[in-house]
Formats: structure tokens, sequence, C-alpha cells
């Protein structure tokens, strides 16, 4: 199985809403590097049953990424309060009152 980054982020966006043990494999495979034999055995469960649990939790979260987009949402504002960032810095006007704009906008990334 690839690991894929994405899935890491999806998981802290819709982690809570997988079963626990779902949660569990994909947190141990995505973001510990734990190999399926160390997942299985961490869960007592067998090496089939591991990688069910990651594949049936990949699955969640991309569903739930298709409906609500969040992560989605998130990368857009973040590369569009860049872009903001960028022409504020470049603006000619009052230092305090741009800074002020930066510092708003770096508390929402």
């Amino acid at each position: 199985m690839e690991k894929d980054l994405n899935i890491s982020i999806l998981l802290d966006f819709y982690g809570s809403l997988l079963t626990e043990k779902q949660y569990t494999a994909l947190d141990m495979y995505h973001n510990m590097d734990y190999s399926l034999a160390e997942i299985s055995e961490n869960l007592s469960v067998t090496r089939q049953c591991a990688r069910d649990f990651i594949k049936k939790g990949e699955s969640k979260l991309l569903q739930y990424e298709d409906m609500l987009r969040l992560s989605q949402k998130i990368r857009t504002i973040a590369t569009e309060a860049d872009k903001i960032r960028d022409l504020l810095s470049s603006l000619p006007a009052s230092r305090g009152e741009i800074e002020k704009s930066l510092d708003i906008i770096s508390n929402l990334c």
C-alpha cells in the first residue's frame, strides 16, 4: 500500500468520524509509519483486519472530503491569504495598517 500525505491531513479533519480502530490504524500507518504487522499486533487483530481498517478508513475520509471539502477550503484560504499578504507588502500605505492586516492574515492560516 502506498502512503498518501493527503490521508494524514484528512485524518486531522475527519478522524473523529471514524471508528476508534479505523482511526488508530490510520494514525499508526500514516503518521507513525507502523507496518501492517505492527498495527495488527498493537490492535490485537490479524494483519488482514488491520489492512481492512486502513482501507475502509481511507475510503470514508475521502468520502467525507468529497462531501464537505473542508481540507480543500482551508488550502484555498491559505493560498488566497498568501496572495493578499504579498499584495499588502508591496503597497505604499501606512506601515502600521499594513502590519495589522498582515497579522490578521497570519492568524487565519
